[in-house]
This record gives C-alpha cells, structure tokens and sequence, in this order.
C-alpha cells in the first residue's frame, strides 16, 4: 500500500499530480524545455506533501518527457544533473537511478558515447547490488546502442545477450521486449547477418504496431524493410506493402526507404542519388541506415554498370563511363574488381579501351556424377567382400 500524507488526503494527492502532469503535458507539446526546469523547480513545494512514491514517479515522467525535446542539449542535460543532486540530498536512491538512465540516454542522442558507457558502467554495477533486473535488462540494452555506436560489436552482442538473460526471469513490459527485439536485429544488422535482423525487425515491429507506438513501428518496419533490401530480394518489399499497410505507414521515413528498394529492383544508381538527395533527413541522418549506404551503393553501382553493358559483346569503357556520367577511371577499375570477384565474365583491353564479354563455360555435373557412381560402386564392393567372408 501507499503511505499516505497525514496532511492530505489521497484524493488531495492525486488532484496535485494531475496538476502537474497536465502542465507536464503542455510544455512537452510545446516543447519548452526551460518550461520543465521551472515545473520541477516550482513544484517542490509540492512534492514535500506528497508521498514518495508518487514524488518519483512526477519527477521520472518529467524527465523522461524532457529528454524527448530535440535539441537544447545544454539545458536538458543541466536541468537533469539537477535533480540526481536533488535525488542524492534527499535520498532517493530509485529515484536517481532512474533519472541517471535517462541522462544516458540523453548523452546517445548527443552522441556523446563514452560519456555514456562511463555512466552505464557506474549503474551496472549499483543495480547489480540491488539485483533489479527489469532495470538491468534497460541497462544492457542502452549499453547495446551505445557499443554498436562505438563499433565495439562484441562487446554489443554480450550486452544484448546479458539483457535476454535477465528478460527470461522476470516479466518485461511488451514495449521493453520490443525494443530488445529492435536492438538484437540492430546488431545483426551491423554483422552484416540480415535474414536474422529482419526476423527480429518484424517482432519488433509487429509490437510496436499492436502498442500503437507509431514512431518506433516505422523505425522498425524501415529496418525490416532495409534487412530486404540488403538481401537483395527488393521484390519482396513490394510484396510486403499491400493493403492497410501502405495506407497506414506512407511516412516520408518508409516512402524514403521504399525509394532505396525501388532503385535496387530497377537496377539503377541515378535513382538511388535521387533517394538519398529528397530524403537526407531519412536515410543519412538515421544511422541504422546509414551505416549500411556504402555497401548499398556498391551493389547498386555493379549492377548498373551490368544493365548497361548486358546487350553488348563488345563495348568502349568510355562510352559506359558517359552513360552514368563517371570518370573512365573509376569505371575501368569497377569493372576490373567485378571480373576478379568473377562478378562479370569479360576482358579488358587496355589498348583499345574496350570491354569484351564472354559466355561463361557451362557447368558440367561429369565430375560429382563420376564421384557418386564410383563412392556407390565401392560401397556394393565392401558390401560383397563381408558376405564373401561370411560365407568362408
């Protein structure tokens, strides 16, 4: 039970959080991140009649709110140091483990990451004494984003293995499980194994889709449909966007991505520049996506130059270097590297500057059938020489 205030009444307690959450609300609408430092400030009046438990949960939802405001950094961060001080005073050690998580994830949205895993460090151990482990299993997940930030992939991997550990002995909220499901196709994403992220995409989203959680599904569907894309199967996103779905989902973050698929499925690197010049904000500045453009583009670039080359036998590399506006250089060197990855089966001429294709020598089965016939002929042998024993 809740300890009730000997001088208010739980009623009377409920009508000051409502108060104050419904400021609370405003200022996050507006977001007017000052507006939160002085709502905390002018509050704790307030909290000093309120219990303990209903203080830590005002002060938690303000600050999480809070961290949600894009930019003033400065401000944000200031105002949150505040009241882990705050908490440390007047000892409410729950309360600032809370709120220190939140400033850890407010240094990720500052990409301020060893700042982050410094502090994560400093509240693994503290949990771990106090054994909570839904508090441990966000810990282990912040800490995945921010060792995938780093490009310390092992070191991700144990974080988001340690988290699954600790979600199997106690329950986890579907939202908290669907962001570790989010995490674990991230880091499967970045070990370039993509048909597991995107099983692991699609639990995600599925949750955040039945959470009507908006934000995190498109984040989630836009990763599911990247895994797609990176398999190579754009076909498959056509398929996956039918009906409601589309309706639903038609953000600039999926039309981006869905541009990315289209392009592949055309074979065309014109369209791709294209996508990444309309939807900078989507696709360069998500670094889920990002991280993976380079290689999109690579591919993208092999598989344009083999639409445009595909009706010739012969053709002039400047002439293919003009078509897709390249230097000669930069063309001849791609089409050497795809000839030596056996990518393309063709010469170059470097007196003519020209590219000569070749038809690939037809596989022949001659030398596994031979090896099967011979492996069955010596199993009937050995098979016949123990009956021939027996009979001895």
């Amino acid at each position: 039970m809740e300890e009730v205030s000997t001088s208010l009444s739980i009623d009377e307690m409920k009508q000051i959080e409502g108060e104050i959450m419904e400021k609370a609300h405003k200022l996050f609408d507006a977001k007017d991140a000052d507006g939160f430092a002085r709502l905390l400030n002018d509050s704790k009046p307030q909290f000093a009649k309120l219990t303990n438990t209903r203080t830590a949960k005002i002060v938690r939802l303000c600050i999480e709110y809070l961290i949600q405001i894009p930019g003033v950094n400065e401000e944000r961060e200031q105002t949150v140091n505040e009241w882990i001080e705050w908490s440390k005073d007047e000892k409410r050690a729950f309360l600032r483990l809370r709120i220190e998580l939140c400033l850890a994830q407010l240094y990720y949205q500052m990409e301020e990451f060893q700042k982050m895993r410094t502090l994560l460090m400093k509240l693994l151990k503290e949990v771990k004494r106090l054994d909570d482990k839904r508090l441990l299993v966000e810990i282990h997940i912040l800490e995945s984003q921010c060792f995938i930030r780093l490009r310390d992939l092992p070191r991700a991997r144990a974080s988001v293995t340690s988290a699954r550990m600790e979600a199997n002995v106690v329950y986890i909220p579907p939202l908290m499980q669907a962001r570790l499901d989010y995490m674990s196709g991230m880091l499967y994403s970045q070990e370039k194994d993509f048909k597991t992220a995107y099983s692991y995409f699609y639990e995600s989203f599925e949750a955040y889709d039945g959470l009507n959680n908006k934000e995190q599904a498109i984040s989630a569907l836009k990763m599911l449909v990247l895994s797609k894309v990176m398999q190579n199967k754009p076909e498959d996103v056509t398929t996956l966007f039918t009906g409601k779905l589309t309706l639903k989902y038609n953000t600039p973050e999926i039309i981006a991505i869905r541009a990315i698929s289209s392009s592949l499925d055309h074979r065309n690197l014109d369209e791709f520049q294209a996508a990444l010049n309309t939807y900078p904000k989507e696709l360069k500045e998500d670094y889920g996506v990002a991280s993976h453009l380079e290689q999109l583009s690579d591919t993208l670039f092999e598989q344009h130059l083999s639409r445009i080359i595909e009706p010739y036998s012969v053709v002039e590399i400047a002439y293919v270097a003009q078509l897709i506006n390249m230097k000669v250089e930069v063309v001849e060197a791609k089409l050497a590297q795809m000839i030596l990855d056996k990518k393309l089966s063709a010469t170059l001429n470097q007196d003519t500057q020209c590219l000569t294709l070749t038809e690939e020598p037809a596989k022949s089965n001659l030398f596994s059938t031979s090896t099967e016939l011979m492996e069955g002929m010596r199993k009937i042998l050995d098979s016949l020489a123990q009956k021939a024993s027996l009979i001895k």
